[in-house]
């Protein structure tokens, strides 16, 4: 029988309460297999007067294991969440990625930047460091409503060839199309002489960054708050033959 091969990025179970910000939210109480790793989780915010102004923070690591951030409230100048990232050099090639998570919220009520449409969270994945094209981000279209979550909560997406037609390149093409597209494309640059299938499958191969995206209708638009407060934790991040 072969034996499964997992890789804990960060690790724990939840016992206890910290606060973060202005709220408690749950601690862990098992220690990170890698406290190297823990510490390597940024939080991305998007600014909501300059579309690409971001203000990046480490994410707080919380005293038994893992890792969060409060969710900001709308104002003058709003910086709304949409990343939360570590560091990943390795191939994700058939493999099963699952993010344990938690929100705990008070009267909150979440909104995206821009369109208002539903927050949600999702798994993202980066292959490039610095330049990147259309082909370098991809995300599982299975997403979760923000307002639902509660605590320990698994987002599971796999990257098996089965499971090709769940994601989704930034411009929304799915990584079962085989087109090589040509043109402008969605975000100001130019398509590659390479299909979204091709893409996804080098993508997967030279995997750099993974982590959850927050946003609506565009998966990374940021999400904040109109009112009340909100927190989510990372409790464990695991890959898995």
């Amino acid at each position: 029988m072969k034996k499964m091969n997992i890789k804990k990025i960060l690790v724990g179970t939840a016992a206890g309460a910290v606060m973060l910000g202005s709220m408690a939210i749950p601690v862990l109480a098992a220690k990170p297999a890698n406290d190297v790793l823990v510490k390597n989780w940024f939080v991305y915010n998007r600014s909501s007067d300059f579309a690409k102004l971001w203000d990046d923070n480490k994410a707080t690591v919380l005293d038994n294991g893992g890792v969060g951030f409060t969710f900001n409230n709308v104002g003058a100048t709003t910086w709304y969440t949409a990343y939360l990232k570590a560091h990943y050099n390795g191939d994700l090639t058939g493999k099963t990625i699952t993010a344990n998570v938690s929100v705990t919220e008070d009267n909150a009520t979440f909104v995206t930047r821009g369109d208002g449409s539903t927050s949600t969270v999702g798994i993202v994945i980066k292959s490039a460091e610095g330049n990147w094209g259309v082909n370098d981000y991809w995300w599982p279209t299975n997403r979760q409503l923000l307002s639902a979550l509660g605590t320990d909560v698994d987002i599971i997406a796999s990257t098996s060839d089965s499971n090709r037609a769940n994601w989704i390149n930034i411009c929304g093409l799915p990584a079962t199309d085989a087109t090589i597209h040509s043109g402008p494309d969605c975000v100001g640059g130019t398509y590659p002489a390479e299909s979204p299938y091709d893409g996804f499958t080098n993508a997967l191969k030279n995997v750099k960054e993974v982590g959850l995206s927050f946003g609506g209708s565009g998966y990374a638009r940021g999400v904040a708050l109109t009112g009340g407060t909100a927190s989510f934790q990372l409790n464990s991040f695991t890959v898995a033959e």
